[in-house]
């Protein structure tokens, strides 16, 4: 019995930390938005159904240190860029997977001001480059099929 009401215990301060999570950061709290396990260990939360993951060490460390609601913001659009490089980088080239990988920051590390891997004009020149071969690839391949128009 012990056991049981540790789980139901642990359960619903996870789910607390996510209900606190989503109204700090206006994201749609649903108790049932727990990835990957029931009680939030080691797992993601994907608040309101969209676009972003969140793993329950963020929200803790971001409840439990009270980080502003902008440093949050930032670092999850740093993050959102990484892996947005990152995905390009496999579509076009389909390295192996150690190849095309960046270096993250985790949460609590870039909240403490650790320097990021990456500038703003590093991962922009990233993106641009990319984009550039994805679409000298395109014209190639349409080359190939003989859909481009002879010039």
């Amino acid at each position: 019995m012990l056991g049981k009401t540790m789980k139901e215990s642990f359960a619903n301060i996870a789910n607390e930390y996510l209900r606190l999570f989503c109204e700090k950061h206006d994201l749609e709290y649903n108790p049932r938005d727990w990835v990957g396990s029931e009680d939030g260990i080691g797992t993601v939360v994907n608040p309101g159904g969209g676009d972003l993951w969140i793993d329950f060490d963020t929200i803790r460390y971001d409840i439990d240190h009270a980080v502003p609601k902008e440093v949050f913001e930032q670092y999850s659009d740093y993050e959102d860029k990484l892996r947005n490089i990152e995905l390009d980088y496999e579509i076009l080239y389909k390295p192996n997977r150690e190849e095309g990988k960046l270096v993250h920051i985790n949460y609590p590390s870039f909240c403490k001001g650790c320097p990021r891997p990456y500038t703003d004009a590093q991962l922009t020149k990233m993106q641009s480059d990319l984009d550039y071969q994805t679409k000298k690839k395109e014209e190639f391949l349409k080359f190939i099929a003989g859909e481009e128009e002879k010039k």
